[in-house]
C-alpha cells in the first residue's frame, strides 16, 4: 500500500462527481477547498459530492478548508491586463480605480504606510518586480525592474516587510464559521501565519476542528518551533515561501520544517508546484518526479495537487502519477530501512501510549508481521503509530466518521469506522475478519494489536496475533 497521502484541490476541473469519485479511486485521501475561489454554495456543492462520493466507495476521505488570508492583490483593469515596460513609472494605491497602464488600485488599505523607499514589491509570483521610488499619501510610486504581463487580481508580495494586517481577516471569520458550523469540516488551513498566537486565535475559533499552519512568510521561519507546537499540522506552502525568501532557500527550509514536525508527532503536508507541468501536459518532467521523490523521503505525511487537480487538464492523471510515484520511492525507502523509529527515542523513556506504538513498530521490523491493528476512540493512538514510520499498513478502527476522516491524512493509517468491541475476545475477531476482508492478510499471516484495555483506558497494551 501507499503510505505518504495525497491532498487533491478541487475545482472547475474536478468539479462533477464522477470526476470526484475518480479521483478518490486514483488515490485521493484528502480533498481541500480553496476559499480564494469560489462561493459558500461553490463549497457546500463540492463537500456533499465528496461526502457522497467517499461513503459510496467505503473510504474516508478528509475535508480540508483553506482560508484565504490577508493575500494582497492588485485591482481590475481598463482593458483585463497591460504591459509593464521596463524602467517605466508604475503606481500602486489605495484609491479604488480602474487600472491602466500607469497606475492600479491594491486591496490592502496599509499598503502605503506599510511601504518604504527602495522596498522591492513583487508582482504575480514573483514573476515581475518593481522598486519603491517614493510615497505620496496614498500612493506608492514604483520604477519597473522586471516588466511583463500584469493581469486582473495578481498576487502581491513585499519580501523582508513585516506587514500589520491579522492573519484572519473578516472574510477568513466568515469562512472558517461556515466551515466549522455548517460543512463540518475535517481541517483548516491558516494563511499568513507568522505567530504561534495567530495559530492559537484560529484554533480558538475553530473549537476542536484541527488547524494547519501554513509556512509561507520569513517570520514563521524564524518562529517555527512555537508554530510547530502550537499547530495540530503545518503545511508547507512552498509558492509563496518562494517568492517571500528565494526560490533557491526553499529546498532546504523544507527540510528543516518536516525535521521539527516530525519530532512533533503532527502532521506535514508538503505543497505547491509538485506536478505544475501536469497542468498543461499527461506527464511530468523528470524533476517534478524527483521533487515528489524527495518529498516523501524527507518525512511528509502528505504531498499536496493544487492547480494539477482543480483546473488542470489532467487531473486524474496528477494523482495516477502522484501515487505511482509515491508508491515506487516507498518500495524502495521503506523495505531497504529495517528500523524506522527514531533513533533518539528510548522507549523505556516513555510513556504506555508512545511505548506501545513504539514496541509495535519495532515489532513491524523484527517480524514478519502484515499489519497493525489499533481501536481509537479520538484518533491519537493512529497518529503516534504514523509518527514511528512502522514498514505495514496501520488499521485504525473507530467509531466516530469524523475522526476516521482526520486519520485520512496521517502516514501509513487506513481508517475504518466499526462499534467498539467489549471483549479482548471481540476486538481480535474485530481485527481479524477485517483484515482478512479488505485482503492485508490471509490465513497463516500475523498482525500486530494495539489498544488500551479495558476501553476506558489509555493505550496500554500490545498483543502478536496469528490468524
Amino acid at each position: 500500500m501507499r503510505h505518504a497521502k495525497i491532498v487533491c484541490t478541487l475545482g472547475p476541473a474536478s468539479a462533477t462527481p464522477e470526476m470526484v469519485e475518480a479521483l478518490i479511486v486514483a488515490g485521493m485521501d484528502c480533498a481541500r477547498l480553496n476559499f480564494s475561489h469560489g462561493d459558500h454554495e461553490t463549497h457546500r456543492k463540492t463537500t456533499k459530492m465528496v461526502r457522497e462520493a467517499a461513503a459510496k466507495l467505503r473510504k474516508s476521505v478528509a475535508i480540508l478548508s483553506d482560508l484565504t488570508g490577508p493575500k494582497i492583490r492588485v485591482g481590475r483593469f481598463k482593458n483585463d491586463k497591460i504591459i509593464l515596460e521596463q524602467d517605466a513609472e508604475f503606481t500602486l494605491t489605495v484609491r479604488k480605480i480602474l487600472g491602466n497602464d500607469k497606475e492600479v488600485s491594491v486591496n490592502y488599505p496599509d499598503f502605503a504606510k506599510d511601504l518604504r523607499e527602495g522596498m522591492d514589491v513583487l508582482l504575480d509570483d514573483g514573476l515581475l518586480r518593481l522598486r519603491t521610488l517614493r510615497i505620496e499619501g496614498d500612493d506608492v510610486i514604483c520604477r519597473v525592474e522586471v516588466g511583463g504581463e500584469l493581469s486582473n487580481n495578481k498576487g502581491i508580495n513585499i519580501p523582508g516587510t513585516p506587514l500589520s494586517t491579522p492573519s484572519l481577516t473578516a472574510k477568513d471569520r466568515e469562512d472558517l464559521d461556515f466551515a466549522v458550523g455548517e460543512l463540518k469540516t475535517d481541517y483548516l488551513a491558516l494563511s499568513f501565519v507568522r505567530t504561534a498566537d495567530d495559530v492559537k486565535q484560529a484554533q480558538h475559533l475553530a473549537h476542536g476542528t484541527p488547524v494547519i499552519a501554513k509556512i509561507e512568510k520569513p517570520e514563521a521561519i524564524d518562529n517555527l518551533a512555537a508554530i510547530a507546537d502550537a499547530a495540530d499540522a503545518v503545511m508547507i506552502a512552498r509558492g509563496d515561501l518562494g517568492v517571500e525568501v528565494g526560490s533557491e532557500r526553499v529546498p532546504v527550509i523544507q527540510k528543516k520544517i518536516i525535521r521539527e514536525v516530525n519530532k512533533r508527532n503532527k502532521i506535514v503536508i508538503t505543497a505547491t508546484q509538485m506536478l505544475d507541468s501536469m497542468i498543461r501536459n499527461p506527464r511530468p518532467t523528470r524533476a517534478e518526479a524527483a521533487d515528489v521523490a524527495n518529498a516523501v523521503i524527507d518525512g511528509s505525511d502528505a504531498l499536496m495537487l493544487s492547480a494539477e487537480t482543480a483546473s488542470g487538464r489532467y487531473p486524474l492523471e496528477s494523482v495516477r502519477m502522484m501515487d505511482a510515484i509515491i508508491r515506487e520511492v516507498e518500495s524502495e525507502v521503506i523495505s531497504e530501512t529495517p528500523d524506522r523509529v527514531k533513533p533518539e527515542t528510548q522507549i523505556s523513556d516513555l510513556g504506555f501510549p508512545n511505548a506501545a506504538a513504539g514496541a509495535a513498530a519495532l515489532l513491524s521490523s523484527a517480524l514478519p508481521i502484515k499489519a497493525i491493528v489499533t481501536f481509537t476512540r479520538d484518533g491519537r493512538t493512529g497518529n503516534l503509530l504514523s509518527s514511528y514510520r512502522p514498514r505495514v499498513p496501520i488499521i485504525a478502527i473507530t467509531t466516530e466518521p469524523s475522526v476516521a476522516n482526520t486519520l485520512a491524512v496521517n502516514w501509513g493509517v487506513v481508517p475504518y469506522v466499526d462499534i467498539p468491541p467489549t471483549e479482548l475476545s471481540e476486538a481480535l475477531r474485530m481485527a481479524t475478519s477485517l483484515l482478512v476482508r479488505e485482503k492485508f492478510c490471509k490465513k497463516g499471516d500475523a498482525f500486530v494489536l494495539v489498544l488500551g484495555w479495558p476501553p476506558s483506558a489509555a493505550t496500554n497494551t500490545v498483543k502478536l496475533h496469528q490468524i
